[in-house]
């Protein structure tokens, strides 16, 4: 999947010209300008892992949060999300825009999840990263993805 995502990400570089494409690789780690080619880049560079997960009232969202299971992970590339170490197989269309991340509808594989608590964490991932999320990074070590969905659940994951 890394191949193909640097195959797609180097053919953006293409299209966007000489211009855009130097200032999408000088862009600072954590200071990638949201909405432009330098954000997307940024996120297919890293597989970000699932370090924190709250609520609208700052409440920890536990679901998320599996005991003897590995964090969930996010992995880009230009068109496309997919959760990672779920219980199925699950991705989605996304796009950047402005501060926006724009997810369509989860395809997710139709197969059987032995451990009721982590096909219940596929569900919840699923619900909270559909629809439009606010995008931004921290950029303090190590940089780190900050989404929040339009019911205020604030999931943040650190890129590795």
């Amino acid at each position: 999947m890394r191949v193909w995502s640097c195959a797609v990400a180097l053919l953006a570089l293409l299209v966007a010209g000489p211009s855009q494409a130097q200032a999408a690789l000088d862009a600072p780690a954590g200071q990638a300008p949201v909405g432009s080619l330098a954000t997307t880049l940024q996120l297919i560079r890293h597989r970000w892992q699932l370090v924190e997960a709250t609520d609208a009232h700052g409440q920890r969202i536990a679901a998320l949060f599996v005991a003897d299971a590995a964090p969930l992970e996010l992995d880009f590339n230009a068109s496309l999300v997919s959760v990672g170490r779920a219980c199925r197989v699950m991705s989605a269309h996304q796009r950047v825009l402005a501060d926006r991340l724009e997810v369509a509808t989860f395809d997710i594989a139709p197969q059987p999840c032995p451990v009721p608590a982590q096909a219940a964490r596929d569900v919840q991932i699923v619900r909270r990263l559909q629809g439009t999320l606010r995008l931004h990074f921290e950029p303090d070590p190590p940089l780190k993805l900050v989404l929040v969905n339009a019911d205020g659940d604030r999931l943040v994951f650190a890129g590795e």
